[in-house]
């Protein structure tokens, strides 16, 4: 569509950028490793993604080393965060307070086991419907709060994670921005270039398929959040990347060049076949499915690749 990125001689330099890459990438492995390594509370895991910023800021890191007002800011700009937070926070809790004193999060709960009748499946797809209404009426962090209140036990009380059920909530909370027929991130771009809302909500909702795809792949296969055998993990994860990828090709109708309905047929089954997890009960099947999937769908991309950059 004749879109390109910025010119090189717009983009930073990776010399200046990666000198400053550990004050991401440190605090953001500190909180994975503690939520799902050491397992400690989400209070505690956010303390612990903070520490190491606050270190390198004061010892490390040119700009900031052995000075203090940029702690003060921080503390400014996070006190301006809480504002905002804040009167979100202050309503979810009234309703939530008057959920749990009336007892109607409990039987919300119940009656959606008893509609469910005990089918997982079942019962995620009634939670998502659910995450999508409440989405569509209020951001996604209030939505959040009171799904977690909710639904979330309904989910647990099923035997699942309650990691993966809060992931599970969370996602749909957010994914209805673009799910029509409320997409108010999809409806306002529209509004941007002029657009048909509908189509553009639809087409959002196409492309972003893997957000509401990866949701249940966190409840069924506990391995893509690091539970689990070392073994099994690894070959989760590298193969559901290699599934969004190959699927994100054939939804998307492009990889290196326009795919014509075979390939993105072929794209499709391949990529549903990678986004299949091996678990340690049918391992040999699992490979038997991924390996065909992946070689079938790694050789239409290394064509793709070569006829791509003949034209």
């Amino acid at each position: 569509m004749g879109l390109k990125g910025l010119p090189r001689e717009q983009l930073p330099k990776m010399s200046t950028i990666l000198p400053k890459s550990h004050l991401f990438l440190l605090p953001l492995a500190a909180l994975v490793f503690a939520l799902f390594v050491l397992y400690w509370p989400p209070e505690k895991a956010a303390l612990a993604g903070v520490l190491p910023a606050l270190l390198f800021g004061l010892l490390v890191q040119k700009e900031t080393r052995f000075r203090l007002k940029w702690i003060l800011e921080a503390l400014h700009q996070a006190g301006k965060g809480m504002l905002i937070i804040g009167p979100i926070g202050l309503m979810c809790g009234i309703i939530i307070g008057t959920v749990m004193y009336t007892g109607a999060g409990f039987l919300l709960s119940l009656n959606i086991i008893n509609i469910a009748g005990g089918n997982i499946f079942l019962l995620l797809l009634i939670t998502a419907v659910a995450c999508f209404i409440l989405g569509m009426a209020m951001p996604s962090l209030p939505a959040y709060i009171l799904l977690a209140v909710l639904v979330a036990p309904a989910i647990v009380q099923m035997g699942i994670d309650v990691m993966a059920a809060h992931l599970f909530i969370f996602y749909f909370a957010c994914i209805s921005l673009i799910t029509p027929p409320v997409a108010p991130a999809a409806y306002a771009a529209a509004a941007i270039v002029n657009a048909d809302p509908f189509r553009t909500g639809w087409t959002a909702s196409r492309l972003g398929i893997i957000a509401y795809i990866v949701p249940f792949l966190f409840v069924f296969f506990p391995a893509l959040l690091l539970r689990g055998p070392l073994e099994e993990i690894i070959i989760t994860f590298v193969t559901a990347v290699f599934g969004c990828y190959a699927l994100s090709a054939a939804l998307g109708g492009y990889i290196f060049r326009a795919l014509n309905p075979i390939k993105r047929v072929i794209f499709m089954i391949t990529g549903v076949g990678l986004l299949v997890p091996i678990q340690s009960h049918l391992l040999a099947l699992g490979l038997v499915v991924n390996i065909g999937c992946g070689g079938l769908a790694l050789l239409l991309i290394l064509w793709e690749w070569y006829r791509g950059r003949r034209n």
